[in-house]
């Protein structure tokens, strides 16, 4: 096996894992049923959270003091963020986000599951699919594509470890 067809398995593996992570990271916004994300302890109160971050949360307004802790803290970090990013990454953000609310139940828990496995691994797993994910991510969308493709005709003891499961198919790149 050359070393462009490892890099490029990692590359997919971190494509999905890029996904996952976009995905979960709406799920802990909109899912309001959602397990406590984030620090144990004592969460914010809703005078706590700037005037903007309330602006943005207003939806949860009623239901924030009897959020869990963590739930708090999760969307209060999460506002703060969304405020900080420029118009682009707010768009993208908004199409994540939008994606996120098209997907059914099942995809959902499939994706919250896959990011589950994902903070379970040791630092140095984590950093190695980080770094895949932003070589994967510098590529051109014929060089992505290509990958996509290379990894379809792959056979099962070929692909990365831990994608032997079926997956959904990936969305384009926009």
């Amino acid at each position: 096996m050359n070393m462009i067809t490892v890099w490029g398995k990692a590359a997919i593996q971190l494509g999905l894992l890029c996904t996952t992570l976009a995905a979960a990271s709406a799920w802990a916004q909109a899912n309001e049923q959602a397990p406590a994300i984030g620090r144990d302890g004592p969460g914010i109160t809703w005078q706590q959270l700037s005037s903007d971050q309330q602006r943005l949360l207003s939806g949860v307004e009623e239901q924030w003091a009897q959020l869990p802790p963590g739930r708090q803290v999760a969307l209060a970090q999460g506002a703060k963020r969304y405020l900080g990013m420029n118009d682009q990454q707010r768009e993208q953000a908004n199409q994540r986000f939008a994606q996120w609310n098209a997907m059914s139940n099942e995809e959902r828990a499939a994706i919250s599951s896959r990011f589950e496995e994902f903070r379970r691994l040791p630092p140095e797993e984590k950093a190695r699919m980080r770094r895949a994910q932003q070589r994967y991510q510098e590529m051109s969308p014929e060089q992505r594509q290509e990958l996509r493709d290379r990894f379809q005709r792959a056979t099962r003891p070929d692909r990365p470890r831990g994608v032997d499961r079926p997956q959904r198919p990936m969305r384009p790149q926009r």
